[in-house]
Formats: C-alpha cells, structure tokens, sequence
C-alpha cells in the first residue's frame, strides 16, 4: 500500500495508469484503491529484492509492461486474497500482456527494466 506521499498522488483514471508520472519516473507504485505515486523506497541505485517484496506485499512475479518497463507484483497475490487491482488489470489488457479472463491483484509496481537485477 502507498503510506505516504514521495512525490504526489492522482487517482488513476479507468483508462490508463497516468502516462506522464509512468514516462517521467523510473518507478511507479500502483495500488488497488487506484492510486499511484513515485515510488523511491530503496537504497542504492536498484532495489534489492526484499524491497520489492515490501512494496507488493509477498514473493514477486515480474511481467514484461512494455519495451523499457516491467510489472512487478505479488505472486501469490490472489491465494493471498488480495483485492483486484482495476486500473493495472485494465492496462494489462489493453496492451494486452494478460488474458482478458485474468486479472491483477494487489499493489503493482511499473519499474524501468534496468532497475531489476
């Protein structure tokens, strides 16, 4: 979850994950209320990965986002019961990186891909 305020927040609209905090910061956290922040959280220059399993709340599983950037989320997020996350569920079916009969849960992050190890 976002617990307090890195840059600014702005709700996610239903289209899209606003392009421009995406394009303008090499990390974005999204929630599942349809919030999204910088997210700057980690020390050095790359997150390790015990900050990425902070942010999205357990184990992660990464998918590619589009060239330049990846979804980092929690793999286990939907036996965990966490809350469908709409805005990230509809971006990644309008780019079409899941199946339209599956859908995100919990917080994401959008992370440049040179940020992963």
């Amino acid at each position: 979850m976002i617990d307090e305020v890195t840059d600014y927040y702005f709700e996610i609209g239903s289209d899209a994950i606003g392009t421009l905090l995406v394009d303008k910061h090499p990390a974005v956290i999204v929630d599942a209320m349809g919030w999204a922040a910088k997210w700057d959280k980690f020390e050095g220059e790359k997150p390790g990965l015990e900050e990425l399993k902070t942010a999205v709340g357990g184990w992660i599983e990464v998918i590619r986002y589009c060239a330049g950037k990846h979804m980092v989320m929690a793999e286990e997020g939907k036996l965990m019961g966490f809350p469908k996350n709409f805005p990230a569920t509809k971006l990644a079916h309008d780019l079409g990186i899941i199946s339209e009969d599956d859908v995100i849960v919990g917080t994401v992050l959008i992370i440049d891909s040179d940020l992963l190890e």
